[in-house]
């Protein structure tokens, strides 16, 4: 767990022991924690509070290969509304990270 901080680890560990305000302000770190071992739980609740994790073009990439992965919807969508208004701004090597699921169901979206 060494890719992760005693406050994000805490966090999860409340959560799983019923106490949901744990993850509040805390989305982003746990989102990735509960990717990294497999907690489906963890990671919806997260992706459902998606309106409160800040996708920026920096870490969307990361963002929309978990939201594939699981089926997080809402996640999903933010990511596609910054990626559509970020377009140009994205760093070329970011987008070769992405999929090829990912990429078609994109191009739709992000015509130029």
């Amino acid at each position: 767990m060494k890719d992760f901080d005693v406050d994000t680890i805490k966090a999860a560990l409340d959560y799983m022991l019923f106490k949901p305000d744990s993850i509040v302000g805390r989305e982003f770190s746990l989102l990735k924690f509960a990717a990294k071992y497999n907690i489906p739980e963890l990671m919806e609740r997260c992706a459902v509070d998606a309106d409160k994790l800040e996708i920026t073009k920096s870490n969307v990439v990361e963002y929309i290969q978990i939201a594939y992965d699981y089926n997080l919807e809402e996640l999903k969508e933010k990511c596609v509304k910054v990626l559509a208004e970020n377009k140009k701004e994205i760093d070329v090597d970011l987008w070769n990270e992405l999929s090829k699921n990912i990429l078609v169901d994109l191009i739709s979206v992000l015509h130029y």
